[in-house]
């Protein structure tokens, strides 16, 4: 055994001793299941239909017991320019059945009983769990693949195995401790220049809303593209050489934990709101440029729940720190979510465009076109209130607006909402490579514009 193998070893056996987690697949025995909850897709034609389905929505709000999901935009929102996807516990699904019966709403059922992808889900990640490809010391040794969806304690294995194996390339530093007493990690790549002049950075974040277990597969994945593949591709070579990458791979390790044990669908972190029996905040709706303005709940038993201030949450603060730390050094901010298959640019608050709208949206459609060429998976390109919905107190928002970042995105990644937030193991190595592919024109940007020689 080498010295690098020798030395995660003791790291990764460190953590998972102090830990002592069950294992992966095994969530609790009372987590909550999702029998007969149905999905739906449909298509509204009429102003009429968009507000009988709203009304209905804010109806089954009221009457929900701390929080429980019994009636949830799955896709999209409630409108009649788009298709869009609701999902429907089963005490609610004849009421909107009945409802587009009456008023002739298109509907189609997606899924009639959602509890069967997830164990589908869950499935697939087990059967896939071994890959012929070589990922590295650093994945091998903390148990890491990409043929599967893994619980937190792997995820910080491999985070503290990474600076190990690639001292030259690599450092991690605590952003801070959750709620739930988690570490907050961000990984730093790039190799120092032999002149010390600094280097434009780009920041990569995911798991900021807890079910959305795909984002953070992906970014880990493309880190470890990055430190794998450096002294064998010429193209990552460069980017790793002219570029510092600041990468979050867990936002919210406590939301998604908590997805793993009790609550596959869970959204919010964990933090206790005084005198309210819901739990947690949107983290995504917490951040002070322009919270609370646009399609943030100021109600804790709402999924989209801003909190009862900005940076209530400490995960939030984590971040916002490093961010304004790092103010001007930073050229691009990309945050990754699911789903839909959008690249979002700022701002969601407002259907106002930024002054260089039209050279960031530029750069996002050369990034979705590069993705499109590996597998032809399609991303629509446009501001969040374009083409999604408008929303407020956003970290995409707060890094256009507050540090003014040149290059901001949210990328919402597979699929559509055939699968949703329940995308199979399956489907990560093709979400990872393809958004790699996306990620490497927005890099190869900063170089040409920000790099000195």
């Amino acid at each position: 055994m080498n010295f690098h193998r020798l030395a995660v070893f003791c790291v990764c056996w460190a953590v998972s001793s102090s830990e002592m987690q069950r294992p992966e697949d095994d969530p609790d025995k009372d987590a909550l299941r999702y029998d007969g909850f149905v999905v739906l897709e449909m298509t509204l034609t009429s102003d009429l239909q968009v507000k009988l389905l709203t009304d209905l929505k804010e109806e089954v709000r009221r009457k929900e017991e701390h929080g429980t999901t019994t009636l949830e935009e799955w896709t999209g929102s409630i409108n009649k320019e788009r298709p869009f996807s609701l999902l429907l516990a089963p005490k609610v699904a004849p009421d909107v059945l009945m409802l587009c019966h009456k008023e002739g709403i298109q509907y189609e059922i997606v899924w009639n009983d959602l509890q069967s992808v997830i164990d589908l889900q869950n499935a697939e990640a087990v059967s896939s769990s071994k890959t012929d490809r070589d990922d590295g010391i650093a994945a091998q040794t903390s148990g890491m693949t990409w043929a599967r969806y893994h619980r937190y304690s792997t995820i910080e294995r491999y985070i503290l195995a990474l600076p190990v194996v690639h001292p030259d390339l690599v450092t991690i530093e605590r952003l801070g401790l959750t709620y739930e007493g988690r570490q907050v990690w961000v990984v730093k790549l790039g190799k120092p220049r032999s002149d010390g002049i600094k280097k434009p950075a780009i920041w990569l974040d995911a798991g900021i809303h807890a079910r959305e277990w795909i984002s953070s597969a992906t970014v880990t994945f493309m880190l470890n593209e990055l430190v794998t593949k450096y002294t064998s591709d010429p193209i990552i070579r460069r980017l790793v050489d002219q570029v510092d990458f600041y990468v979050v791979p867990m936002v919210n390790p406590d939301g998604f934990e908590f997805t793993h044990q009790k609550e596959r669908l869970f959204r919010k972190t964990r933090r206790v709101n005084p005198f309210n029996a819901c739990i947690g905040v949107d983290a995504n709706r917490n951040y002070d440029f322009q919270w609370q303005t646009e399609r943030a709940e100021l109600r804790p038993c709402e999924i989209t729940f801003g909190g009862d201030f900005p940076y209530s949450e400490p995960e939030n603060r984590a971040l916002f720190e490093k961010v304004l730390d790092l103010k001007g050094d930073l050229k691009s901010f990309i945050t990754f979510h699911s789903h839909s298959q959008l690249w979002m640019l700022p701002y969601g608050y407002t259907f106002d465009l930024t002054p260089d709208d039209a050279v960031v949206r530029d750069l996002a459609v050369n990034a979705t076109n590069a993705l499109r060429a590996l597998y032809g998976t399609v991303f629509r390109v446009g501001t969040s209130a374009e083409i999604l919905y408008t929303s407020s107190g956003t970290s995409r928002d707060f890094a256009k607006g507050r540090t003014q970042i040149k290059y901001v995105y949210t990328v919402e990644l597979r699929d559509t909402g055939e699968f949703g937030f329940l995308l199979p193991a399956e489907q990560i190595l093709p979400s990872g490579l393809e958004t790699f592919e996306g990620v490497k024109v927005i890099a190869l940007r900063i170089i040409e514009e920000f790099a000195r020689n």
